[in-house]
């Protein structure tokens, strides 16, 4: 089926013998339903901030000073539509229970759609910097 000519949104498509091949060997005798509705939406990029999604506790003798993220922004690609309810992208978890002191820890992001995918070119990776302080 060519689809070169659908714009953006919601697309009626009549099925005919025509428009659909068959595998080798196979012939179409029959088509139901005879129409079908597309939704297309355009393929866009969005440059969004990251923050570190952090879980768990600090020990009692450490507080969190700053928390960094490196780099602090990624362009994601996706459905316009998708796309525009996003604000933010956050890290996969880092459970602080495990951060005796400051340490730059490598990790992923969690895009949370499967429609929305890194922009080529983007890492898959970024480092949160922890700085933590002791408290008395």
């Amino acid at each position: 089926m060519d689809l070169s000519q659908a714009a953006p949104g919601q697309n009626y498509f009549r099925l005919t013998v025509d428009n659909i091949r068959a595998p080798l060997g196979m012939e179409i005798t029959k088509i139901s339903p005879s129409s079908i509705r597309l939704y297309l939406d355009a393929v866009k990029t969005r440059s969004v901030p990251i923050k570190a999604k952090l879980t768990g506790k600090l020990p009692n003798s450490l507080s969190l000073k700053s928390v960094g993220v490196e780099p602090a922004f990624v362009i994601l690609q996706g459905p316009e539509s998708t796309l525009g309810k996003i604000r933010e992208v956050f890290t996969d978890p880092i459970d602080l229970s495990l951060v005796p002191e400051d340490r730059k820890i490598p990790i992923g992001l969690d895009l949370e759609s499967p429609q929305i995918h890194l922009a080529p070119g983007q890492p898959s990776q970024v480092a949160v910097d922890l700085k933590l302080e002791r408290t008395l």
